[in-house]
């Protein structure tokens, strides 16, 4: 997600505007590498058309000694996009939450346990039937 090496304690925030939107990106820590050894953490913020409005981050560092975690999680949220022509009925709303929970532990130097909880809420509009002519 990071792509540039900090040092403890310093900030990055990368911007990028479109025509079809805004996103913002804020850093804290070290480059992501897929190990928990040292604290980390990322958040992205997005806007775009239809008050689509998009957030997704995660923390990691290690606990104990032994014991290493990482929390991220995203969510999207947006008006609707599309008018059905048979019903009138406003359809398309965005409203997902995603999450996750890696934890490692190392118990002993030849055991190492890794725990993955994943969990997903999605309230999201269905599509309105389309027809082709």
């Amino acid at each position: 997600m990071v792509s540039t090496e900090l040092s403890p304690g310093e900030w990055i925030l990368d911007t990028i505007a479109s025509s079809i939107g805004f996103q913002a990106k804020a850093a804290f820590g070290m480059k992501v590498n897929g190990r928990f050894d040292r604290y980390e953490s990322a958040i992205t913020v997005g806007y775009a058309r239809f008050n689509d409005k998009t957030v997704e981050g995660f923390i990691s560092g290690p606990l104990t000694e032994n014991l290493t975690a990482r929390l991220a999680f995203s969510g999207e949220y947006s008006d609707p996009w599309q008018i059905s022509e048979t019903t009138g009925q406003q359809l398309g709303r965005e409203n997902r939450v995603d999450g996750r929970i890696l934890v490692d532990w190392n118990p002993i130097d030849r055991l190492k346990l890794a725990f993955n909880v994943t969990g997903t809420q999605d309230k999201s509009d269905p599509q309105a039937l389309q027809f082709a002519v």
